[in-house]
């Protein structure tokens, strides 16, 4: 057997590991103690192809893995549902503010409606062309808010009466609506 140098010194530390001897610097610190490596192997890399699952019963032999890439169509068409999501979402806010403001928003309701079956059924397109009814109906009414409901003359939410032909435009006490 070889001779071991004594025990806490550098040295032996590495010897009893099996490593080369590290000399510990000489400057009044404690040596670094040496660790040895090992622990469980590192894990193996396997190849997609020969990973293999259990067979159940009644099954055919095991398939391997495909990744599929989106073709050019299919993002067009994630890209217009998206479109559609976004008309449908803006429509919503103005036909909520135009209601809070007491106008009849039933026929764009409707439109709406029709907008999210579609895009649930998986008809973008259709939803679109909804959305974009549902939002022709809410900017009529909503250019219809700054009329006069007697003679049609344009006005501002400010105004108390019509310019044109006098018609009181809001009740004395209410405040003017905001634009």
């Amino acid at each position: 057997m070889p001779a071991m140098p004594a025990p806490g010194t550098p040295s032996a530390a590495a010897a009893r590991a099996g490593l080369p001897a590290v000399p510990a610097k000489r400057h009044g610190r404690i040596p670094p103690r040496i660790v040895s490596a090992t622990g469980p192997p590192p894990p193996q890399i396997r190849p997609l192809e020969t990973l293999a699952r259990p067979e159940l019963p009644g099954m055919g032999a095991p398939q391997p893995r495909v990744t599929k890439e989106a073709n050019e169509q299919e993002v067009e068409a994630g890209e217009l549902e998206d479109t559609a999501r976004e008309a449908i979402e803006s429509t919503k806010t103005m036909v909520n503010a135009l209601m809070e403001t007491g106008k009849d928003v039933s026929a764009a309701l409707r439109q709406l409606g029709m907008a999210e079956e579609c895009l649930e059924k998986g008809r973008p397109e259709e939803a679109l062309n909804y959305a974009g009814k549902a939002m022709d109906v809410a900017e009529s009414l909503e250019a219809e808010q700054d009329r006069c409901p007697r003679c049609r003359a344009e006005t501002k939410p400010r105004w108390m009466l019509c310019p044109k032909c006098g018609w009181p435009l809001r009740e004395k006490g209410a405040p003017a609506q905001k634009t």
